[in-house]
């Protein structure tokens, strides 16, 4: 569990770094969007292991 909090954490701050490169907030909105969907994919996988 300790690994998928660190993935957790490492795929956000990954994120964040990317995200200042951008301005455009249809991009900001794609990221969050696409991270959202990560979290729910994860958080719906890990229980099944």
């Amino acid at each position: 569990m300790i690994f998928f909090i660190f993935l957790h954490v490492h795929v956000f701050l990954s994120n964040t770094v990317f995200l200042q490169y951008f301005t455009n907030k249809s991009v900001f909105k794609k990221k969050i969007s696409y991270y959202l969907k990560l979290v729910a994919y994860l958080h719906t996988v890990i229980p099944m292991l």
